[in-house]
């Protein structure tokens, strides 16, 4: 189980920064016309959001990605920083949030 732990010490840190940066970007990052419509393939307008990393997405689709950013960049993450830093010693409790959080 050491060498589980010793990796994890190393991916964790990773995960964090690189789900930080990527979640922050989603919602933070500014670019774009705004919202604008096209007629689909079966001839109904649909609204694009136009703005920000989701600007070439429909305008519900970005909804719910910035919703998905919200939920890592302020759930997710901090839960995974305490469970890297506060000690279980390999309890099954521990155990089982961690997969659970790497898992989302």
């Amino acid at each position: 189980m050491k060498t589980t732990s010793k990796t994890l010490r190393v991916v964790i840190p990773a995960i964090i920064l690189l789900a930080g940066f990527a979640s922050a970007m989603g919602l933070f990052y500014k670019d774009g016309n705004g919202p604008y419509e096209i007629m689909s393939l079966h001839g109904k307008m649909v609204t694009i959001s136009g703005e920000g990393l989701y600007k070439d997405m429909p305008a519900d689709v970005a909804i719910q990605g910035q919703a998905q950013d919200v939920v890592t960049l302020f759930i997710a993450i901090p839960v995974l920083l305490i469970l890297l830093l506060v000690n279980f010693r390999n309890s099954l409790r521990r155990n089982l949030m961690l997969s659970g959080v790497l898992g989302y």
